[in-house]
């Protein structure tokens, strides 16, 4: 893994001030007596409120970086959620990632695995942060910012339509590629929506 440098886009902010920095903001979550009856999500987004406090307990030092494939910049979106800012956040988390809900539900999260405050305590919920700034914006066309490149007249074929190829194909698109996806199945999603049960992943997400 190529070695991490810290952004160079802004000097990370100091520290916010909070009554226990080691301490995670709960997660909320159905009781097993209630989602026994059915196969729905069991685990509650943040509040605001919630997901602020939770933010606020970051120190910015970005050392979770070098866990995250996408290198996303980790410490300015969540001082994004800090402040208020999930919109901010958002853009942040898209100029890497185009598929961000999906991921704020169900990536692995070996960002927080390298969290410094796992040493002596919880590390920050990337994740569920990561899925609150997804679902705090309903309007995507307000945050997203790329502008596609002229048309190439170029095509790509790209076989299956999970999360990989559908990146692709973003990633095409902004160059001026015309992406054509193939898949087994009729619908986009591959293993995330033959693969991953509707309680870890609604499917109205994919």
């Amino acid at each position: 893994m190529e070695e991490f440098k810290m952004s160079e886009k802004k000097t990370p902010p100091k520290p916010l001030p909070v009554k226990d920095r080691f301490k995670r903001v709960p997660i909320k979550m159905r009781s097993p007596e209630e989602r026994i009856h059915d196969f729905d999500l069991y685990i509650h987004g943040y509040t605001d409120e919630e997901a602020r406090a939770e933010a606020a307990r970051c120190l910015a030092c970005n050392v979770c970086v070098k866990g995250c494939p996408a290198r996303l910049d980790i410490g300015a979106y969540v001082r994004a959620i800090a402040d208020g800012e999930p919109k901010n956040a958002l853009q942040i988390i898209l100029k890497d990632l185009p598929l961000p809900t999906i991921c704020g539900y169900v990536c692995t999260h070996n960002c927080e695995d390298l969290c410094v405050l796992g040493r002596r305590g919880d590390p920050i919920a990337i994740r569920h942060l990561k899925r609150y700034a997804a679902e705090a914006v309903e309007d995507y066309s307000e945050v997203v910012e790329a502008t596609p490149e002229p048309d190439t007249g170029k095509k790509v074929a790209i076989i299956g339509a999970g999360p990989a190829g559908l990146t692709l194909a973003y990633r095409l698109a902004l160059k001026g590629v015309k992406p054509v996806i193939f898949d087994a199945l009729p619908y986009p999603g591959g293993t995330m929506y033959v693969g991953i049960p509707p309680y870890r992943l609604p499917r109205k997400v994919i």
